[in-house]
């Protein structure tokens, strides 16, 4: 199969293209520097030139594929604004599937992610069937980039046979982003609203992913379906924290400014729909009293319940593998950070 993959430099991608090639198929990456991915002419795989953005280079790329791999998305962890987003992400999915279908592409594979799903039920396990999330924080532009790239995808599938794929947090070698979010997360303030040590943090190795993103493609059965892809292997929070500390990565969390974090925030809620409520106030939308009720609701409850993730329907329909360790995944991810030049003071 010929296979165009987006986002080919970045940390799946590259793992991706060397699994494609091993599997058979002819490989073209679509990137905007080639030179970020060194040997790529030399083992086997075509480049393509371009800008996801911009119409005209995704049709050139598009040209006589008979599938494409939708990886390209923005993946720091905080941009400052929604703006930052919407030349890869929205801009970008709508010319991926502008360009199949011109170019008469039969296949697209799309890689989102599990933070479409809303929280679950304390001791659930998110499915492909369960609720997408449906009140997105002004500040969480990630998730707001995933719930959209996908309802734009769908919307454009005609005559396109797609598949979805929803992998938790990816580790391996290769990431710049994650250990860096992952000290963001313990460090902060409101680390704690994502729960106790004791807590499950969702986790795919990149190896066991890059693997089943191919047996999707190939499968002529999940076409129209949407597959989660994690790892067996439930790792907590306590886990992941020691993991870090042993490599001398820092995740200081000030315990008592949490709590005195949480205290405030709800005693900002209070002071808001007072001055809403009170004779000649303000008066509230509905939607600020949602919100209002949403960071209460968050503010209480310091511990967030386990989030699981099924991949029951990719091991029975793909023979998905999620059997790699994700500790020894974090692990190797740990060391390339540390040894990655720029990387291990940061």
């Amino acid at each position: 199969m010929r296979v165009l993959v987006t986002g080919a430099s970045g940390f799946v991608g590259s793992h991706l293209l060397p699994e494609l090639r091993r599997h058979g198929h002819d490989v073209t990456a679509f990137v905007r520097r080639p030179e970020v991915i060194p040997g790529l002419l030399d083992a086997g795989m075509a480049v393509a030139r371009g800008d996801i953005s911009d119409l005209a280079s995704m049709e050139k790329a598009s040209a006589g594929q008979d599938a494409v791999v939708h990886l390209a998305a923005m993946v720091a962890a905080y941009p400052k604004d929604w703006d930052s987003y919407v030349p890869t992400a929205l801009t970008g999915t709508v010319n991926v599937m502008e360009a199949a279908q011109r170019a008469r592409v039969q296949r697209v594979l799309h890689m989102s992610s599990c933070v479409v799903y809303e929280e679950p039920p304390a001791g659930s396990a998110v499915t492909e069937e369960s609720p997408l999330e449906r009140r997105v924080e002004p500040w969480n532009h990630y998730l707001r980039q995933k719930l959209q790239t996908e309802t734009l995808i769908r919307e454009r599938a005609v005559d396109v046979d797609l598949t979805i794929v929803r992998p938790p947090t990816i580790i391996g070698p290769g990431d710049r982003g994650l250990v860096p979010l992952l000290q963001a997360i313990g460090r902060s303030p409101l680390g704690a609203l994502a729960g106790d040590d004791g807590n499950h943090f969702p986790l795919v190795a990149v190896p066991d992913l890059v693997s089943g993103l191919v047996a999707a493609l190939e499968c002529s059965g999940a076409v129209g379906r949407v597959y989660n892809m994690a790892s067996n292997r439930l790792v907590t929070k306590a886990e992941i924290s020691f993991e870090l500390s042993a490599a001398g990565i820092s995740l200081a969390r000030h315990r008592p400014f949490e709590q005195a974090t949480m205290v405030a925030m709800r005693g900002a809620c209070r002071l808001v729909r007072s001055r809403g409520d009170r004779p000649g106030g303000r008066p509230l939308t509905r939607a600020h009293r949602a919100a209002i009720a949403g960071l209460e609701a968050r503010s209480r409850r310091r511990a967030q319940p386990d989030l699981i993730v099924d991949s029951t329907a990719a091991r029975r329909d793909l023979g998905f593998n999620g059997d790699s360790d994700p500790i020894a995944a974090l692990r190797a991810a740990i060391a390339w950070h540390l040894s990655a030049p720029g990387l291990a003071h940061e």
